[in-house]
């Protein structure tokens, strides 16, 4: 597909939550955030959209041309709804995504884009693309989940927390529930690193090479540092977030 025009648009992109917001929802989820009241354990659960941007609704005149085999020649398509390729479909997904939720008394966030709040479910919820990730209780997760099956061809990837998954993937990383400490973790895909390694040729003979920290002494710091509570460590993102919840109240 390709459109062709010559004058400059600021709508046909659509911004999506930073890393930081990611890292808050692990916050959130482990040190039990007052502001998710859920009167039980936090999960954080991981959704997939299926053809994401045909949900969304077009705003423009748009003509495609179909594969030979499936019409006559010199017959085109009217789009219906947004399709990858067009240029306004991230910003028409994002109008829909946040029509649905504005629908069910979640407020957007006026700090971070794509990032929702629902008081009344004890909610937080983030979008990438057509990844969404959700932090609250057993109950707001299952009140979001039937939400997002009555709008979308959704796919429910994984719920992580107590006595539930272990582990989910999105973005590239994987988000762990560690049973012993309480709290969640996330790490990067260990099938990228591998990936890289094949790329650069590297084999079973490649020795690995000592690095600052990595001998006994350096890794017995390290490991004290990573005791440290998970409440420390994440003081300044959640108080960037019940900032951002407040001026979205």
């Amino acid at each position: 597909m390709k459109q062709i025009a010559y004058d400059y648009r600021d709508d046909v992109s659509q911004s999506t939550p930073a890393l930081l917001v990611f890292r808050m929802m692990l916050a959130f989820a482990s040190s039990n955030c007052p502001l998710l009241k859920t009167g039980s354990n936090f999960f954080i659960a991981i959704w997939d959209i299926s053809v994401a941007f045909m949900h969304a609704t077009i705003d423009e005149l748009i003509f495609v041309h179909p594969p030979k085999d499936l019409v006559q020649p010199c017959f085109c398509w009217k789009l219906k709804s947004a399709m990858n390729g067009t240029r306004r479909a991230s910003r028409q997904w994002a109008d829909k995504v946040t029509e649905v939720l504005a629908a069910s008394d979640f407020t957007a966030s006026k700090v971070f884009a794509m990032v929702f709040f629902s008081k009344d479910w004890g909610i937080f919820v983030a979008v990438w693309g057509d990844d969404f990730a959700a932090v609250g209780g057993d109950e707001g997760i299952r009140k979001l989940d039937a939400l997002l099956e009555a709008n979308f061809d959704k796919r429910l990837e994984a719920v992580v927390g107590p006595m539930r998954d272990v582990q989910g993937r999105i973005l590239n990383m994987i988000i762990a529930y560690n049973a012993e400490r309480k709290s969640f973790e996330w790490h990067t895909d260990g099938k990228h690193p591998k990936r890289i390694g094949e790329m650069l040729n590297f084999n079973d003979r490649t020795k690995g090479a000592n690095m600052t920290g990595t001998k006994d002494d350096g890794a017995k710091r390290r490991d004290g540092a990573r005791e440290q509570s998970f409440t420390t460590r994440w003081t300044a993102p959640i108080r960037s977030l019940q900032q951002a919840a407040s001026c979205s109240a």
